[in-house]
Protein backbone atom coordinates (compact mmCIF):
# COMPACT_ATOMS: atom_id res chain seq x y z
CA UNK A 1 0.00 0.00 0.00
CA UNK A 2 0.99 3.49 -1.00
CA UNK A 3 0.16 6.84 0.29
CA UNK A 4 1.32 10.00 -0.95
CA UNK A 5 3.79 11.68 1.15
CA UNK A 6 2.03 14.81 0.86
CA UNK A 7 -1.42 12.98 1.94
CA UNK A 8 0.06 11.17 5.39
CA UNK A 9 2.02 14.76 6.41
CA UNK A 10 -0.97 15.64 5.86
CA UNK A 11 -2.91 13.37 7.94
CA UNK A 12 -0.38 13.27 11.04
CA UNK A 13 -1.03 17.17 11.21
CA UNK A 14 -4.70 16.96 11.39
CA UNK A 15 -4.71 14.20 13.85
CA UNK A 16 -2.29 16.28 16.07
CA UNK A 17 0.32 13.90 15.77
CA UNK A 18 2.60 16.13 13.63
CA UNK A 19 3.00 20.20 14.24
CA UNK A 20 5.09 21.58 11.03
CA UNK A 21 6.66 19.53 9.34
CA UNK A 22 6.90 15.77 8.38
CA UNK A 23 9.43 14.42 10.35
CA UNK A 24 9.89 10.60 11.12
CA UNK A 25 11.81 10.08 14.16
CA UNK A 26 13.33 6.58 15.37
CA UNK A 27 10.49 6.59 17.61
CA UNK A 28 8.31 6.29 14.37
CA UNK A 29 10.38 3.30 13.07
CA UNK A 30 8.48 -0.37 13.86
CA UNK A 31 10.73 -3.36 13.92
CA UNK A 32 10.47 -6.99 12.85
CA UNK A 33 12.13 -10.09 13.80
CA UNK A 34 13.71 -12.54 11.64
CA UNK A 35 11.01 -15.32 12.30
CA UNK A 36 8.33 -12.35 10.97
CA UNK A 37 10.51 -11.42 8.18
CA UNK A 38 11.15 -15.71 7.07
CA UNK A 39 7.19 -15.39 7.40
CA UNK A 40 6.80 -12.89 4.70
CA UNK A 41 8.95 -14.34 2.68
CA UNK A 42 6.94 -17.52 2.82
CA UNK A 43 3.89 -16.16 1.86
CA UNK A 44 5.76 -14.14 -1.00
CA UNK A 45 6.24 -17.51 -2.64
CA UNK A 46 3.09 -17.56 -3.27
CA UNK A 47 1.94 -13.48 -3.95
CA UNK A 48 4.85 -11.57 -4.86
CA UNK A 49 3.71 -8.37 -3.82
CA UNK A 50 3.31 -9.53 -0.14
CA UNK A 51 7.50 -8.49 0.94
CA UNK A 52 9.88 -6.54 -0.78
CA UNK A 53 13.78 -6.80 0.96
CA UNK A 54 15.35 -3.43 0.58
CA UNK A 55 19.01 -3.42 1.52
CA UNK A 56 20.46 -0.23 1.41
CA UNK A 57 24.41 -0.89 2.09
CA UNK A 58 26.66 -0.42 -0.33
CA UNK A 59 27.08 -1.85 -3.91
CA UNK A 60 30.10 -4.17 -2.79
CA UNK A 61 28.16 -5.31 -0.10
CA UNK A 62 25.17 -6.03 -1.95
CA UNK A 63 26.91 -8.02 -4.47
CA UNK A 64 28.86 -10.00 -1.01
CA UNK A 65 25.81 -10.93 0.43
CA UNK A 66 22.32 -10.15 0.97
CA UNK A 67 18.80 -11.73 1.66
CA UNK A 68 17.18 -13.46 -0.80
CA UNK A 69 14.94 -11.53 -3.13
CA UNK A 70 16.58 -7.92 -1.89
CA UNK A 71 16.55 -4.85 -3.79
CA UNK A 72 19.74 -2.73 -3.25
CA UNK A 73 18.41 0.79 -3.32
CA UNK A 74 21.02 4.01 -2.18
CA UNK A 75 19.82 5.99 0.94
CA UNK A 76 19.67 9.49 -1.20
CA UNK A 77 18.74 13.03 -0.26
CA UNK A 78 16.60 13.45 -2.91
CA UNK A 79 14.29 10.62 -2.45
CA UNK A 80 11.29 12.53 -1.81
CA UNK A 81 11.42 14.71 -5.16
CA UNK A 82 12.05 11.82 -7.20
CA UNK A 83 8.95 10.33 -5.69
CA UNK A 84 7.75 7.01 -6.19
CA UNK A 85 9.93 4.30 -6.98
CA UNK A 86 8.20 1.36 -9.21
CA UNK A 87 10.18 -1.61 -7.63
CA UNK A 88 8.48 -0.64 -4.20
CA UNK A 89 4.78 0.59 -5.31
CA UNK A 90 2.51 -1.85 -4.54
CA UNK A 91 3.79 -4.14 -1.84
CA UNK A 92 2.06 -5.05 1.09
CA UNK A 93 5.21 -4.79 3.34
CA UNK A 94 8.50 -2.81 2.68
CA UNK A 95 11.34 -4.36 4.93
CA UNK A 96 14.41 -2.63 5.56
CA UNK A 97 17.73 -4.28 6.52
CA UNK A 98 21.79 -3.48 7.07
CA UNK A 99 24.08 -5.32 8.41
CA UNK A 100 23.57 -5.51 12.18
CA UNK A 101 21.89 -3.46 14.57
CA UNK A 102 23.84 -0.73 14.95
CA UNK A 103 23.31 -0.19 10.72
CA UNK A 104 22.16 3.93 10.40
CA UNK A 105 22.01 3.26 7.29
CA UNK A 106 19.26 1.10 7.18
CA UNK A 107 17.29 3.13 10.37
CA UNK A 108 17.97 6.12 7.63
CA UNK A 109 16.48 4.30 4.65
CA UNK A 110 13.03 3.16 6.72
CA UNK A 111 12.58 6.82 7.98
CA UNK A 112 13.24 8.41 4.44
CA UNK A 113 10.97 5.54 2.43
CA UNK A 114 8.82 6.19 5.46
CA UNK A 115 8.66 10.11 4.91
CA UNK A 116 8.54 9.56 1.35
CA UNK A 117 4.78 8.58 1.90
CA UNK A 118 4.97 4.41 1.50
CA UNK A 119 3.13 2.43 4.17
CA UNK A 120 4.15 -0.31 6.13
CA UNK A 121 8.09 0.24 5.80
CA UNK A 122 9.70 -1.18 8.88
CA UNK A 123 13.20 -2.32 10.06
CA UNK A 124 15.05 -5.17 10.64
CA UNK A 125 17.35 -4.20 12.84
CA UNK A 126 19.39 -7.82 13.40
CA UNK A 127 19.74 -7.31 9.64
CA UNK A 128 22.16 -9.80 7.35
CA UNK A 129 24.32 -10.57 11.45
CA UNK A 130 21.17 -12.25 12.51
CA UNK A 131 20.08 -14.04 9.35
CA UNK A 132 23.53 -15.41 9.45
CA UNK A 133 23.44 -16.45 12.88
CA UNK A 134 20.26 -18.34 12.16
CA UNK A 135 22.13 -19.77 8.96
CA UNK A 136 19.68 -18.53 6.84
CA UNK A 137 20.42 -18.53 3.09
CA UNK A 138 21.87 -15.40 1.81
CA UNK A 139 22.11 -13.98 -2.14
CA UNK A 140 25.80 -12.99 -3.41
CA UNK A 141 29.15 -14.00 -3.88
CA UNK A 142 29.21 -15.47 -0.14
CA UNK A 143 26.30 -17.75 -0.56
CA UNK A 144 26.55 -19.94 2.17
CA UNK A 145 25.99 -23.73 1.16
CA UNK A 146 22.84 -25.58 1.95
CA UNK A 147 23.43 -26.99 5.31
CA UNK A 148 22.10 -31.27 5.74
CA UNK A 149 20.47 -31.92 8.42
CA UNK A 150 21.01 -35.72 9.69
Amino acid sequence: MKATGISACAGLVLTGLVTGGCDISDKDVELVTVSEVRELQQKAEKDPKVLLLVDPRSEAAYARAHLPGAIRMELRPDMEERGIDPRVAGHKNIIVYGDNPASSVAKGMTKRLMKVGYDDVRLFAGGLEEWRLMQYPVEGEEQQPPTSTP
